[in-house]
């Protein structure tokens, strides 16, 4: 999991994590079960979850 700081107050975060996974497939079925079960953070939250784009090296 890498998260990224808010640059002016590094105790909190920018709202948003990369996740990386060892196979697409586990990828997948992560992503999937927050979209079908309705998977909540703290019990309160409903994440936005969706791919990253890759950057061009």
């Amino acid at each position: 999991v890498k998260i990224h700081f808010n640059v002016h107050d590094r105790t909190k975060n920018r709202g948003y994590a990369f996740v990386e996974y060892e196979t697409h497939r586990g990828a997948a079925m992560a992503r999937r079960r927050f979209f079908c079960e309705g998977a909540l953070l703290w019990d309160t939250l409903q994440p936005n979850v969706d791919w990253a784009e890759s950057e061009l090296l």
